[in-house]
């Protein structure tokens, strides 16, 4: 059934998922239920159609991780974990989500334990929100259109600052109690992911964050340059003003 609905090139009603397989409907009805509650599926209340849920879409883009790209990753993740002495991850953008694909944890005892694998909508969590930042308008508004007013108006300030500052720096935006800076990386059609370091507060706090800020966004344009990537003006511009400009955090004041 997984195969089925995620080999499909659009979403599907529970009536085509059972003709498509020869089930009954009822069968293939408490199947799909059990599938959606453990986040295998996904179903739009609106359309009622089924498709890829987060952990199917988390295993797919994790599994897609070539031993090439692994090996252009985990020196720099190693070098900034090192130089940071915190967890650090690079989502990787898949369609409207970002998934945790690789990273290295923290060598302390207290730690932001990695995720790997871990799925969630671009509009959620620092990781995201900087990747949101750089994707092409017109997707970034119909993702923002789905918010309630109050949520929209936040991220766009979020957006508005990364597109100044190329960070997104938060006291506990995703997880309570954990302090996390994210900057972007471009991969040759555009935004392909973020760098992320996290750690506990209040050792990860918003003034070592700022001060880890030149040393992220140097890795992300590494990063950027071995992937063919674009924009790598901006982090000579972002660099350069980094040390003058405090990296956004979670007290961002909506214009």
């Amino acid at each position: 059934m997984l195969e089925h609905v995620a080999g499909g090139r659009e979403p599907m009603t529970a009536m085509a998922i059972a003709a498509g397989l020869g089930l009954d409907k009822s069968t293939c009805s408490r199947s799909l239920a059990v599938l959606v509650e453990r986040g295998w599926l996904v179903r739009d209340e609106r359309t009622r159609l089924f498709g890829p849920g987060p952990v199917l879409v988390g295993l797919a883009a994790t599994a897609a991780v070539s031993g090439q790209l692994q090996a252009i990753l985990l020196p720099t993740l190693a070098r900034l974990r090192d130089a940071t002495d915190e967890t650090v991850s690079f989502h990787r953008r898949v369609g409207d989500r970002r998934v945790c694909v690789a990273g290295l944890e923290s060598r302390q005892v207290i730690r932001r334990v990695l995720p790997i694998g871990d799925s969630f909508p671009l509009p959620v969590g620092p990781s995201g929100k900087v990747i949101l930042a750089f994707v092409d308008s017109a997707q970034r508004e119909t993702l923002l259109a789905a918010l309630d007013p109050a949520e929209r108006s936040e991220i766009r300030s979020w957006i508005n600052a990364a597109i100044r500052t190329g960070v997104v720096s938060t006291d506990g935006d995703h997880i309570a109690g954990v302090g996390a800076a994210s900057v972007p990386v471009f991969g040759r059609e555009g935004v392909f992911g973020s760098l992320t370091v996290a750690g506990p507060l209040p050792r990860w706090n918003a003034v070592r964050r700022t001060e880890a800020t030149g040393l992220l966004l140097a890795a992300a344009r590494s990063l950027s340059e071995t992937l063919g990537g674009a924009r790598l003006a901006d982090y000579e511009r972002w660099i350069g003003t980094c040390a003058e400009t405090p990296a956004t955090t979670e007290r961002v004041t909506t214009p």
